[in-house]
């Protein structure tokens, strides 16, 4: 399974961010969400996928990031930033390559 963590620290492109992940090409079943919310207190819009907020106080993206990896339970982990829009196959082809080696 895949862990995509997402430290933020705002909600606009969070959440077309979060709202693209619903037209990723992999199953649903093979990935999560985790979004560390870093100092902000907003409720994420209702996704049909995996995932998981998680609310702490104002600490800096390297301590929301390792809060996610703590969070996860996938056994692969890929870091976006809360701003970065993904392709329709990030996850897809992030999960080929991992299952190639």
């Amino acid at each position: 399974m895949i862990s995509l963590v997402i430290p933020s620290v705002r909600e606009g492109m969070l959440f077309k961010h979060l709202r693209l992940l619903e037209k990723q090409s992999l199953h649903k079943s093979l990935w999560e969400v985790i979004v560390v919310m870093d100092g902000v207190k907003v409720a994420p819009p209702d996704v049909s996928y995996n995932l998981k907020v998680v609310y702490q106080d104002k600490a800096g993206p390297a301590t929301a990031r390792n809060r996610g990896v703590i969070e996860s339970s996938g056994n692969v982990l890929l870091f976006t930033g809360d701003d970065a829009l993904p392709h329709k196959h990030l996850l897809y082809r992030h999960w080929l390559r991992h299952e190639s080696n």
